[in-house]
């Protein structure tokens, strides 16, 4: 009788442990659809793991209930993907190696001034709003891929500077002239770079990254703006120009965006940038000739102008 009752407590207790376990089958392949042997498949949390055979199948036994398994490979880290009952995993889709290599990156960037409006005023001269209006140009980044998601470096490259400003004449509105565009010079940054990947190993994934360095302005040595009063009552007349001056100064540029995999261990990116501290000197002349032959010019006039600006890129990693 009692080995009878035995019997029954256990089937009854096998019965239960069996209730709570699920068994979880699938099949890891590359981007090519070939299975891929040797991926270690294992529980988040325990120390049970499996491996995929020759065909890239496998048979994982869950105790208890989870919500992912993870899946490593030698080249493209571990991974976690939700359970199913049939798993059908494609390694490879983003980064192939991701951790601990060298990693380049090449980025065209451009955007508008948002800060930084400066009006100069000498005599009967006036010019508004001197502002970069465009900055646009190429960055190359060059650094090491510490692990999954974090990435360090060095980068440097060379804006472009498009300013525009207004030039108008005191108490004759009707000669305000339009909006200027000038090129003026270029821009060279140098600078340490940090950057986030959320996901190097999937299709698809948001990163961010910041900037910190020093940028220098190699001006032009044309005037960006300049205006000029005649007066025809009593023939003097007045002439203002304004021109950048070589600079420097330190800038900050944090960003986010999303990285696009197109194949191994080349992607491609689409970002917005948000950058502030960059500096530029101007320098205003002005001059004075008086009909009856007094004449005089002055170009003592100095300001600092700090821009931010907006910046979008797209760009390519490998």
């Amino acid at each position: 009788m009692n080995r009878f009752l035995l019997i029954i407590i256990l089937g009854i207790l096998s019965t239960a442990s069996a209730v709570g376990r699920e068994t979880i089958t699938g099949t890891v392949v590359d981007r090519k659809g070939e299975p891929i042997p040797g991926v270690k498949v294992e529980i988040p949390g325990s120390s049970e793991f499996v491996f995929t055979d020759l065909d890239g199948k496998f048979q994982i036994i869950l105790r208890e209930p989870t919500k992912k398994l993870l899946f490593s490979y030698p080249g493209t880290g571990e991974m976690a993907y939700k359970v199913s009952p049939e798993m059908h995993i494609v390694l490879g889709k983003g980064m192939a190696q991701p951790d601990k290599r060298f990693r380049y990156m090449l980025d065209l960037e451009g955007g508008i001034g948002i800060k930084g409006r400066t009006t100069i005023k000498s005599g009967n001269n006036i010019i508004q709003n001197i502002q970069t209006f465009l900055l646009t140009g190429p960055i190359y980044t060059w650094g090491y891929q510490i692990n999954n998601h974090v990435f360090a470096g060095l980068g440097f490259g060379a804006y472009l500077d498009i300013s525009r400003c207004r030039e108008i004449e005191e108490g004759h509105s009707y000669y305000d002239s339009w909006m200027n565009f000038p090129f003026t010079g270029v821009h060279v940054p140098l600078f340490l770079a940090a950057r986030y990947d959320f996901g190097l190993t999937k299709k698809t994934a948001p990163y961010v990254d910041l900037r910190v360095g020093c940028m220098g302005f190699i001006g032009t040595d044309g005037h960006i703006c300049s205006a000029y009063h005649y007066d025809y009552d009593i023939y003097n007349s007045s002439y203002l120009t304004v021109t950048k001056r070589n600079s420097f100064s330190f800038f900050i540029a944090p960003s986010i965006g999303y990285r696009v995999s197109i194949y191994k261990n080349f992607g491609m990116n689409f970002g917005i940038r948000y950058m502030t501290g960059m500096r530029n000197k101007l320098l205003a002349e002005s001059s004075f000739d008086s009909h009856s032959g007094f004449n005089e010019e002055k170009s003592s006039i100095f300001k600092q102008r700090a821009s931010d600006m907006i910046l979008f890129n797209i760009g390519f990693d490998f």
